[in-house]
């Protein structure tokens, strides 16, 4: 067993998750999550999802992955949490959350979350 491939992976206390349209799967934004290791989460003792969906949501981006026209703001990011017909973003968010795969690095620090520039390209051909 070569152990030097285990030391090559490391947890990060976040990383940026591609959220979709469900009816389109075009990209709608980005949202910076809070992983297991981040303070954010480490000090959460969540009584409902919606207060670890909103704890975890650290910042938003536009899907492109140039900064968002407003400044992040968890209030507006809680309302739409709470909003009975954005099930399908309560949902998506839940999953990158419980997936803790997805916030480690690989090697030299890249961490493994989404590819941009690939998914653009995917979708401007």
């Amino acid at each position: 067993m070569d152990l030097s491939k285990l030391e090559a992976i490391d947890d990060v206390e976040s990383a940026d998750f591609l959220i979709v349209d469900p009816g389109t799967s075009k990209p709608v934004l980005i949202l910076t999550l809070a992983g297991p290791t981040h303070p954010a989460r480490r000090a959460l003792r969540p009584k409902h999802e919606m207060d670890l969906l909103t704890a975890a949501t650290l910042d938003w981006k536009s899907a492109d992955g140039t900064p968002a026209d407003q400044p992040f703001d968890a209030k507006i990011m809680e309302a739409l949490y709470r909003d009975p017909e954005k099930e399908w973003l309560r949902r998506q968010v839940s999953a990158k959350l419980a997936n803790s795969i997805g916030f480690v690095k690989i090697g030299s620090g890249v961490r493994r979350s989404i590819d941009i520039s690939a998914v653009m390209s995917e979708l401007h051909g």
